[in-house]
């Protein structure tokens, strides 16, 4: 017969078959090989099987007695029962290892049937594998409530055994891996100070994605993953409790993410990038009992809650580590530096309250209010926020958040947004400076807001606003520059800066109860009111054109001007917005190092001779400083 004709025989054969029985199952599974020791230690650990299963098919006791590092522990009696544990290594490499050699021949021959394509049988058993000089380990991570042990706190996580509400208990030891907790369990490490789990540089630490987890006792250490995830993440999870652990030398330290009711106590976070946040929407979110047990760099972390009349300032709340305000109401910040956190400062549902004086530098949001409206921000450093990724970021935050007044303040220097707005409204933003931050001066969202105080107050000062200052008056069209641009700046269809600042803001005490205001493009040092004059000093890029509109209470001088640069009167302008109660004076001059000098016309001839003499000295004293 000829082999053409065979083969043809055997394909109808095996159509028939199929025709008759549909249903019938074919198996193609590869026979299981036999290895050696040494070329199972060499699969193991050279790195060529990133998705090698060690399987131990021992009892438990033998397991825990001593086996191959991170071997999946399935007794050969329980292996067809539990075959769905190792669902999705149907095709990679498992390596099958008893005591001698001969329970592992009879799960090859399981996994076998099953159609696992690269199954190893390793000769000898753990026995050959001791003698070979090869290293066995001991358990070190348990359940408490299973009693069965594991190498790994994520193996412990995962396995079918662990259930909601038990506990994993962590011994004594460096674990170099991420976790991530999406069960309901306690993972309580023996010792904080010596149970670690180490990112190794690039891993994130712990992760939690559950309900009513209890972390504590451990260390997490070298986490540097600039993604959404931290040394400890607690992200949309409630009821869960990070108590009495270190978080150190990490990029982001323990952050909290639309979660609720959490409890945070007695932590220690040292040298992270970022510390500590709490970032939500709903005031549910930020409703949790964090206290002041808890340490950044040795500073108290105060996250206060439901408070009313309060003033926090250096000598109520001496070395600040984080700052939060929740559900409160008049409460006053003022004089704080605030670094380095998720938030540097946050208003969460805070109503009627004051943050004045405050530095919020490198924060990923400066300063984040969400649904809170009436407050005050003003006269506040807001500098170099928003570089951390996962979380959109930037100087000032406002999320749901309404008529308030945000004035004065300096939002400066690479913030990644000036100042982000999302479905906000009526809120009054002028007198600020915006200059040279990263993305956006601002990005504004679903909201409309008020940008400028009107004429002649003004709005913003902007770094990247080009337009001219050639007119003046509340429609800008009257001859003569007055510190405003001539055309608004425009951010969307719903918000614009009508009267842009030329120059920064600044605002003077010149007595307790006068105000003498600035709109200037030089450096501005030195103001004083000495009872008749006005003094202070300008300074810029040599050669360059400066001005300065100056607006003096009536009050305070009440008569006609003359103004000196260096001792030289210049020409000034009274601007047609001066009224009873303010003079607004516009003049300009050459920058270099400069002393303004601002009189009444007519003072009183006994007061003139040692009045000019005094200028005379400050002008001199003033260019030896600046020559020396």
């Amino acid at each position: 017969m000829s082999e053409k004709l065979v083969l043809l025989m055997i394909s109808i054969a095996v159509t028939a078959v199929l025709v008759a029985a549909p249903n019938l199952r074919i198996i193609f599974a590869s026979p299981y090989v036999n290895i050696d020791v040494e070329t199972a230690y060499n699969m193991i650990t050279n790195g060529s099987y990133p998705d090698l299963v060690v399987l131990d098919v021992r009892t438990q006791s033998e397991y825990d007695s001593g086996h191959i590092y991170g071997a999946v522990w399935i007794p050969h009696t329980e292996l067809k029962a539990r075959i769905s544990e190792l669902v999705g290594h149907e095709d990679h490499e498992i390596i099958v290892y008893c005591r001698s050699g001969v329970r592992s021949v009879n799960a090859s021959e399981t996994l076998d049937s099953f159609n696992f394509t690269k199954v190893y049988n390793m000769l000898g058993g753990i026995l050959a594998w001791e003698s070979g000089g090869y290293p066995v380990w001991i358990a070190t991570v348990h359940n408490l409530n299973t009693t069965f042990n594991y190498d790994t706190i994520q193996a412990a996580i995962d396995a079918p055994q662990t259930l909601d509400g038990h506990t994993i208990f962590v011994e004594e030891g460096i674990y170099y891996e991420s976790v991530l907790c999406s069960k309901s369990i306690s993972l309580v490490g023996k010792d904080s100070g010596k149970t670690i789990i180490d990112g190794n540089q690039t891993g994130q630490g712990v992760h939690i994605m559950a309900d009513n987890v209890l972390l504590c006792n451990l260390t997490i250490q070298e986490c540097r993953n600039w993604g959404l995830n931290s040394a400890i993440l607690i992200e949309r999870s409630s009821n869960c409790r990070i108590l009495d652990t270190m978080v150190i030398n990490n990029t982001k330290g323990i952050f909290l993410l639309y979660s609720t009711n959490s409890t945070i106590s007695g932590n220690f976070i040292s040298n992270c990038e970022l510390s500590f946040g709490v970032h939500g929407e709903e005031l549910i979110d930020f409703m949790h009992s964090i206290d002041s047990s808890n340490l950044v760099d040795g500073k108290p972390v105060y996250y206060l809650l439901n408070q009313t009349n309060v003033t926090i300032n250096p000598s109520t709340h001496p070395n600040v580590g984080y700052l939060a305000l929740v559900n409160s109401f008049n409460v006053t910040v003022e004089g704080l530096e605030l670094m380095r956190n998720l938030e540097g400062l946050v208003c969460a549902y805070t109503t009627k309250s004051t943050i004045t004086g405050v530095s919020v530098v490198s924060n990923i949001i400066g300063l984040d209010l969400t649904g809170s409206s009436n407050n005050t921000i003003s006269k506040n450093n807001i500098i170099d926020n928003g570089f951390g990724l996962g979380v959109v970021g930037g100087g000032v935050v406002l999320a749901h958040s309404s008529d308030n007044s945000i004035i004065e303040n300096q939002i400066v220097e690479n913030n990644y947004y000036g100042i982000l707005v999302s479905d906000s409204y009526h809120n009054s933003i002028y007198h600020s400076c915006f200059v040279e931050n990263r993305n956006k001066e601002v990005w504004s969202l679903n909201s409309a807001n008020v940008w400028d105080n009107g004429y002649p107050s003004g709005g913003n000062y902007w770094s990247d606003y080009k337009g001219p200052d050639l007119f003046s008056g509340h429609d800008q069209n009257e001859t003569g520059s007055d510190g405003l641009g001539d055309t608004g700046y425009a951010i969307d269809g719903n918000n614009t800066d009508h009267y842009p600042l030329m120059g920064m803001f600044s605002d003077f005490k010149a007595t307790p109860e006068h105000d003498v205001q600035t709109i200037c493009n030089s450096t501005l040092s030195a103001f004083q009111f000495n009872g008749t004059a006005i003094l202070f000093n300008v300074s810029g890029e040599n050669d360059t054109a400066g001005f300065c509109r100056i607006c003096i209470p009536t009050d305070l001088m009440n008569d006609t001007y003359k103004i000196f640069v260096n001792g030289t009167e210049v020409t000034h302008i009274l601007l047609p917005c001066s009224n009873k109660t303010h003079s607004y004076l516009y003049f300009a001059y050459n920058h270099s190092a400069q002393e303004v000098v601002i009189i009444p016309e007519f003072p009183s001839p006994f007061i003139l001779p040692l009045f000019m003499i005094a200028v005379l000295l400050a002008v001199v004293i003033y260019r030896r400083k600046y020559t020396i």
